[in-house]
């Protein structure tokens, strides 16, 4: 999938993207990718949509796309997979307000691509809902 995503970024012209560590506490952790390009200035909708365009050519059916003066959202689909392209910037009073847990809480302009197994999710939701939780001491 990162190979995939990181082609589809290159197709649009971006620079190669940074994946983020999504933190052991959430228990999807292992069925979430999420890959960050940073920019100087909110993405051009044309390079934007191009990296969408190379994703339906590798199979992905577009679900939702929208382009605003604020940013995008594109959200594609494939078998159990959600990918999600989202443009546009986060002010540091937002990247204040994020929990402190949230993989990215730094003031940030660009591109994030967001894939999620949701398969892989609700297994792992049914395997922490199915394990016990430990006795307090």
């Amino acid at each position: 999938m990162k190979r995939e995503m990181r082609r589809a970024i290159d197709a649009g012209g971006f620079e190669r993207p940074r994946f983020v560590d999504i933190p052991e506490s959430d228990i999807t952790s292992g069925c979430v990718m999420v890959a960050q390009v940073r920019t100087s200035e909110d993405p051009e909708e044309k390079a934007v949509r191009t990296v969408v365009a190379d994703l339906k050519k590798s199979g992905w059916s577009q679900e939702t796309g929208w382009f605003e003066d604020y940013g995008s959202l594109w959200s594609l689909k494939r078998g159990e997979w959600m990918l999600d392209v989202m443009t546009g910037s986060v002010t540091e009073a937002l990247a204040a307000d994020a929990p402190p847990d949230a993989p990215e809480t730094q003031a940030f302009t660009g591109m994030i691509v967001t894939a999620i197994d949701h398969e892989c999710a609700r297994a792992a939701v049914a395997s922490a809902k199915a394990s016990p939780s430990p006795s307090p001491s």
